[in-house]
């Protein structure tokens, strides 16, 4: 399944389906409608579900193709989710805070530090939860909102590993079986 480089660098060149990048663009372009009120568009959220569902499957995919191979390594494996999350999401914050700075009031500047903080913790989604909705008004004070479905991805990236590791070695004949009913 998998083909190393001259760097020694794990691909996955075989496991490559664009039919996938195509139901992300699908995913993609709904909330961005939905954002921002293009065409009538309400259901946003499906874009979000279908996203979930094909990281879901995606990380899923890899982990069994590891542990099949016996090279997973839960360590390499949050290392390579943090390389790719975290140095966008901080980017993001820092200069969404520089920026709030200049354009917040005190009170909205107040409450986008706690959900600065939330977010680099991976719990927005929590935080924006017990706010008073998604669609309030106060909405376009919180430019951080978005960082909750990257909450959700990331609390599903840090337990379903384990997971599918203690599934895979108590019950490997049926672990699909298995996945399919969680």
């Amino acid at each position: 399944m998998y083909t190393k480089n001259k760097f020694n660098q794990r691909l996955v060149i075989s496991n490559y389906k664009p039919e996938i990048d195509s139901l992300r663009a699908i995913a993609v372009f709904l909330v961005i409608l939905f954002h921002f009120e293009l065409l009538h568009i309400t259901g946003g959220f499906i874009g979000v579900d279908v996203f979930f569902v094909i990281s879901g499957y995606l990380i899923t995919n890899l982990i069994l193709i590891d542990l099949q191979g016996k090279k997973f390594s839960l360590f390499e494996f949050y290392l390579r989710r943090v390389r790719r999350i975290v140095p966008a999401l901080y980017s993001i914050i820092i200069l969404s805070l520089i920026a709030g700075y200049f354009i917040l009031s005190p009170i909205h500047l107040n409450r986008f530090g706690e959900s600065s903080t939330s977010s680099v913790l991976g719990a927005s989604n929590f935080f924006f939860w017990y706010e008073d909705g998604y669609f309030d008004f106060d909405k376009l004070f919180k430019p951080l909102l978005h960082t909750w479905t990257l909450s959700v991805e990331l609390q599903f990236y840090l337990f379903w590993p384990i997971f599918i590791f203690f599934v895979y070695k108590f019950f490997k004949k049926n672990i699909k079986i298995i996945i399919l009913l969680v």
